[in-house]
Formats: structure tokens, sequence, C-alpha cells
């Protein structure tokens, strides 16, 4: 009897530390506790030769906080005085002529598991990101096709060494808690401007960060503090998934490379914006 016992425990005992798959299905490593992405690993230049000679890079956009870069929501230097509309000049592109050549509209996924927003709004908040930069084209033309939800990787995404075929968005801890986020482009980016193209754009939000909707949208004041608006950042990461850069200068514009809590002028598209994706579509 005692051995029966014993026999029946052994086997209880080996198969609780046989793994359940099914709990682990479609899952990747760092769901639950992932660890911080690196971002100087991110900037890590990346670049791969074809067979037709022409070079895939990467591009890395890092979109810092920098609350003296803003201090009244209006944009401007540490004066508080806002300022800087310079007009059609206030844009650049990536890379000169870089920009989706497909007919068909890019489509995307987003994390249906991240930890910053739920997947409904944050799908919500990019497709309403992406009408606002589609709607100011003036030839029409339709850079993105629709979003999906699905279960992503951000370590994945992080440390590619080559493009994976799908323009994806995720939520995930960076290493850096003054980074709001992050956009990689791929793409061929030297060579005859018009040989030029992007054929990849992945999104990383940052963790640190309180994601939702800061509330007003009148660009003289802040909204919720407390609140990373995501409208307000994901136009702006949209932008570069298109082919655009940081506008320099130009504080007005939704393209200017700083940001804060509360904030939601960059929702809407200034002159220089509006110039910068008709040049390039």
């Amino acid at each position: 009897m005692k051995r029966a016992i014993v026999a029946v425990l052994s086997t209880v005992l080996l198969l609780s530390l046989i793994p359940n798959y099914n709990s682990f299905a479609d899952k990747p490593d760092n769901v639950g506790n992932p660890e911080p992405i690196s971002i100087e690993k991110l900037l890590e230049p990346k670049s791969i030769k074809m067979a037709d000679g022409r070079v895939l890079e990467k591009r890395v956009h890092i979109f810092p906080n920098d609350n003296a870069a803003k201090p009244d929501g209006k944009g401007g230097p540490p004066d508080g005085k806002g300022g800087g509309n310079k007009g059609s000049a206030c844009y650049s592109e990536i890379s000169k002529g870089a920009k989706w050549k497909s007919s068909i509209g890019e489509s995307y996924i987003i994390d249906d598991s991240n930890s910053g927003l739920a997947s409904g709004v944050a799908l919500a908040g990019i497709e309403s990101s992406i009408s606002s930069w589609e709607s100011e084209i003036t030839s029409g033309t339709s850079v993105f096709g629709s979003g999906s939800e699905g279960i992503l990787d951000p370590v994945a995404i992080a440390n590619a060494q080559t493009p994976s075929g799908t323009n994806e968005i995720v939520f995930a801890p960076l290493s850096s808690s003054g980074t709001i986020a992050v956009t990689i482009t791929w793409g061929y980016f030297s060579g005859p401007p018009g040989a030029r193209e992007i054929v990849e754009w992945d999104q990383i939000y940052n963790t640190y960060w309180n994601w939702g909707n800061a509330g007003p949208t009148n660009e003289n004041e802040l909204g919720d503090t407390n609140v990373m608006d995501f409208e307000n950042i994901a136009v702006h990461e949209v932008g570069h998934a298109t082919g655009l850069d940081h506008s320099g200068d130009c504080v007005e514009e939704t393209m200017y490379a700083y940001a804060q809590n509360g904030e939601t002028k960059k929702r809407t598209l200034n002159t220089g914006d509006i110039a910068g994706i008709n040049s390039l579509y």
C-alpha cells in the first residue's frame, strides 16, 4: 500500500514539472515581467546589401520627453513664449524621396496584450492618427491600409536584424524613461532619390508613461498632466512611418521632436507637416 502511494505521489510530482504548453501558446517570452528594451541597442546601425546592389537600412526615430521644450503646452523655447511657425519650410524627410511606393495601403498590426492601453482604444487611436495625415494629402493617396490586433513580441521587434514583413505596434518598457516612443523605419535611403523607398515601420510606446486621453485639444492649454495623450504621440509617430523626420526648430509642428504629459496639440497637423506629407505623396 505504501509503495502504491509513493508511486502515485511520484507520478503527480513528475507531471507537475512538465510545462503546460497551451498556457504559453503564441505568447512572447517577455510577457508578464518584461526587461526594458535597450535604447542603445536599438540605435545600433543595421544595413544589408541586397542582391541588386541596393542597401537596406534601419532608421530609428527617438521621441523624447522634454518639459523645458514645451512648458506652456504651446511649443517653443524654455522662455515659455512658444513660436516658430516658418510655414512650408518646416519639415524634413527621413531621406529625400524615401516613401511608400506600394499601390496597396500598408496594413499594420497592434499588440492586443499590451500594458499601455486597451487594444481597441489603441487601434482606434492609430486609425485616427493615420486619418490626420491622409486627409491632408491633396493627391488622394492612401499610404496605409487596415489595422488588426494580435500578440506580438516587443523584444523580437527591437532586436530584429532584418524586416519582418509586417508593420507592428507594441507597448513595452524602454531603458530610458525620458523616451516616450520609438519608430523604426526600414528602407532604401541611399542612391538616387527616385529609387529610395520605405519597406517597413514598427513602433514601440514606452510603458513608463501613463497612456490615455489627456482631454482638451486647445493648443494653448495642457490637458491632464498625469496622462501622456496617446493620439498626440501617435500622430507624430505615424508621421515617421510616412517618411517624415523631425521638424528641427519649428516647434509648432506635429513633427517637432519633443512632447510632454498633458499635451494634445500634435493631434492637429501644422503647415509644415502638411507641406511635408504633400512633398512625399
